[in-house]
């Protein structure tokens, strides 16, 4: 699960639990087993490839990397379903943003060690 938080406190899940269709009260298993290795990853409204099908047919390989898809449309899933990018809409830009990652697959060792962000503005 991956969620942006913005300096005022709104909180945008852009994915959940890719290649599974979570139902509302979380049950199920498992998603997309795929991982992300020094690669760039944009979530982008609109783009042709939802963040619930990231990794999709890879069978462990590398996102972007391996199958070239890098851009998703945000998807999150149960956590979140009713905001999406444009909850940020009138919000000031400036301040600390914060991305907050989790991956409860067991026995996974996960190192995350850098993001950016960049804010653009569509008319």
């Amino acid at each position: 699960t991956i969620k942006l938080v913005s300096p005022s406190g709104t909180i945008v899940a852009l994915m959940s639990r890719p290649g599974l269709s979570e139902s509302v009260d979380g049950q199920g298993c498992c998603g997309d087993g795929s991982n992300w290795n020094a690669t760039t990853v944009t979530f982008t409204p609109g783009a042709a490839t939802s963040a619930e099908d990231m990794g999709a047919g890879l069978d462990d390989g590398l996102i972007c990397v391996d199958d070239g898809v890098c851009d998703y449309a945000p998807n999150p899933g149960a956590v979140q379903p009713d905001h999406g990018l444009e909850a940020y809409l009138g919000e000031a830009s400036n301040g600390i943003w914060r991305l907050c990652i989790g991956d409860a697959a067991s026995p996974d060792l996960t190192a995350f060690t850098s993001w950016d962000i960049a804010l653009t503005r569509i008319p």
